[in-house]
């Protein structure tokens, strides 16, 4: 077994007893809500999922992990992403959209043969998980533990540049973000390896939106989300209330200090 298990993101996870065969995902839901509420030694590992991207990692780390035989799916979700890992899991759907290529699909066949799924999606009650997860008794397993390469990229290094504000304008969201990432890619800065890949990042830059209507915008096919989802985030965004998860930008901004920072500005 690796001794350095979680392979991705162990900074991240809340760890308890590595030889327990239960993982949890909270998804948007503050891993620590509902893994503070149960005995450290009763699961392996919790954290939290917030988009396929997150989804491809959790897939690596249980490969490697042969004694992780269940996944816990509990909390809530301001996204898809309940019903990404959910779908996964039941027909591998998803597979081309956000796994990595470099892990073959007999394999992930054989992990969603493997892992038993438990739904408790919009549970945040660490009682409904712990009288769950109690029943889990774990079983001889003969799978060894899987890791694969890591996708190449083309890319061969970056430009130098001086450490200025990078200003990108645009008619709309959608073209100016591609002109951010190929930005990002000529002169972003590499960064530290963080849960398991390596970052790069670019400082000071203002992106300026020109024709965007903002109550009506442009949906492009290369975005991996439609009209609805947008519609979706911007209320949740927006939400006062500072709810169970861990995404609280409307709450900070509306009620931070007691100030309506966004009142102040209009």
């Amino acid at each position: 077994m690796f001794t350095h298990w979680p392979i991705y993101f162990k900074d991240r996870l809340y760890i308890g007893n590595l030889e327990a065969p239960v993982a949890i995902c909270t998804l948007w839901t503050p891993k620590e809500r509902i893994a503070q509420g149960l005995k450290k030694d009763s699961f392996c590992v919790a954290g939290q999922l917030y988009s396929g991207r997150g989804l491809n990692f959790i897939v690596r780390n249980l490969l490697a992990k042969p004694s992780i035989q269940y996944l816990v799916v509990c909390g809530k979700s301001l996204t898809d992403s309940d019903q990404l890992i959910l779908d996964f899991f039941e027909s591998g759907k998803g597979r081309d959209d956000y796994i990595d290529e470099e892990i073959p699909s007999s394999t992930l066949g054989n992990l969603r043969d493997y892992i038993k799924v438990i739904d408790l999606v919009g549970d945040t009650n660490p009682d409904v998980v712990r009288d769950v997860i109690s029943g889990c008794d774990s079983k001889d397993y003969i799978r060894e533990p899987q890791t694969f390469p890591e996708p190449k990229y083309s890319q061969s290094g970056n430009f130098p540049t001086d450490s200025s504000v990078f200003e990108i304008r645009g008619n709309y969201i959608g073209e100016v973000w591609l002109f951010a990432l190929k930005h990002i890619l000529k002169f972003g800065i590499p960064g530290e390896r963080i849960g398991g890949y390596a970052v790069q990042s670019i400082h000071n830059l203002a992106a300026v939106i020109q024709k965007e209507d903002s109550r009506s915008p442009k949906v492009y096919p290369f975005f991996n989300f439609e009209l609805a989802d947008i519609e979706n985030y911007i209320k949740n965004f927006f939400n006062p209330v500072l709810g169970e998860h861990s995404y609280s930008y409307g709450g900070r901004l509306q009620k931070y200090k007691g100030v309506n920072q966004i009142k102040v500005m209009k």
